[in-house]
């Protein structure tokens, strides 16, 4: 019930925090002794950042994306160093950037990657 409740939220809106509430119940649910803000959390979100800004590199996703995330991460895991320069490389970009005209958001998100997958 409660994953049909998120993928009517989702088809319905683009709004992402009735989703994310939606799915806080459902890792509730499931996973009880799951701490959001502990540190099992936050190695979960460097791997799929990881995962993502690799994907940024190897695909077509603009700028926007990436940098739409740095916000939320910082905040949410008080600025955890792994995010590496990539604020200062989001500083100003919108959705009218594309790949080209942000292109220090490749590079700190190349360092990144490389970081994470040497460490």
């Amino acid at each position: 019930m409660l994953l049909m409740d998120i993928w009517d939220v989702r088809k319905k809106s683009p709004s992402n925090s009735e989703t994310t509430e939606l799915l806080r119940r459902l890792v509730g649910l499931e996973f009880p002794d799951f701490d959001e803000h502990g540190e099992e959390a936050e190695t979960y979100a460097k791997k799929i950042w990881t995962e993502r800004l690799d994907a940024y590199l190897n695909g077509d996703m603009p700028p926007v994306y990436v940098c739409g995330c740095v916000l939320q991460i910082e905040s949410h895991f008080d600025f955890p160093v792994w995010l590496g320069n990539i604020y200062d490389a989001c500083d100003w970009v919108d959705e009218r950037d594309t790949r080209s005209s942000a292109s220090e958001v490749a590079v700190a998100a190349r360092a990144i990657v490389e970081e994470q997958k040497a460490g």
